[in-house]
């Protein structure tokens, strides 16, 4: 390369890594408020929602039936090594 293209390169590189590593413009604005949620302590009773009892009732649901649900495939199972 040609000397002058060095320079060239050289000076653009350095330019480049002054504009990337110059800090940031204070702004006028006031910062954003902090998050409240997070500071909020509830009470054990109080995190109880309706969204939770909803999403819980099929699945309590399911839980009680499932001993019956064994049963009957234990009973299936059994007519079916009963006949063979």
């Amino acid at each position: 390369m040609k000397p002058i293209t060095l320079q060239l390169l050289a000076v653009l590189s350095v330019v480049a890594v002054t504009a990337a590593c110059t800090p940031d413009v204070p702004s006028d604005q006031p910062p954003p408020p902090a998050p409240q949620a997070a500071t909020t302590a509830r009470a054990p009773a109080a995190q109880s929602t309706a969204l939770r009892d909803a999403i819980n009732q099929p699945l309590d649901r399911a839980r009680a039936v499932e001993g019956t649900v064994q049963e009957a495939a234990d009973r299936q199972r059994a007519a079916a090594d009963a006949q063979d």
